[in-house]
């Protein structure tokens, strides 16, 4: 369990410096959820009744977070209302299923982020085609890590841990910024001065 641990940080460290030219919306909301990761990773060192809480309760905001930080990314706005209404109510979602031990209480608000975050994804395919495709791999990947856990319980946590560190890092290279059009910009602005230049 601790080397799934020190996965799960890595991921979490990889991910929070994969955006840091990011734009402040994107930056935000990937770190916390990189911070809430994080400490997902140390509660599963600690033991299981402190694990348990804390994953269901990471469960239930991290997705959400990571789902704002994929609808600013593809250049949408959210009212900040609705931001703090959301998060407000996967954080009570969250310490419910944490005081309770109903772990769909934390499950349903990780689905719906998720299946937001492949929609929105598949609405910019055409013109973002590599971002979204990430972006849904790792939606998946957070799917695939609750399926396991709530079938198995806190027996299936590894199972949680690999995909938790495999969607968070996927997420932060889907929206990572993208030096590919500077590139080409550059490099057709060196062939325009070429050109201009061969006839002398």
């Amino acid at each position: 369990m601790i080397a799934l641990a020190a996965m799960l940080s890595a991921a979490a460290i990889a991910g929070w410096l994969s955006v840091a030219d990011s734009s402040w919306d994107v930056r935000a909301y990937v770190r916390f959820a990189c911070v809430l990761y994080a400490a997902l990773a140390v509660a599963g060192v600690s033991g299981p009744p402190l694990a348990l809480s804390v994953t269901l309760i990471v469960c239930a905001c991290a997705p959400a977070c990571l789902a704002f930080a994929v609808r600013f990314a593809l250049r949408g706005s959210v009212a900040p209302l609705l931001i703090a209404s959301v998060l407000g109510a996967v954080s009570v979602a969250g310490i419910m299923a944490a005081a309770t031990g109903i772990a769909v209480l934390a499950f349903a608000p990780l689905l719906f982020s998720a299946l937001a975050m492949i929609a929105m994804s598949l609405r910019r395919i055409g013109d973002r085609r590599a971002q979204a495709i990430q972006a849904i791999a790792a939606a998946c990947a957070l799917l695939a890590g609750a399926s396991a856990f709530a079938a198995g319980g806190v027996r299936a946590e590894p199972a949680l841990f690999l995909f938790s560190a495999a969607g968070l890092l996927g997420f932060a290279l889907a929206l990572a910024p993208r030096s590919h059009p500077i590139v080409e910009q550059e490099r057709a602005t060196g062939l325009r001065a070429v050109s201009i230049r061969a006839p002398r």
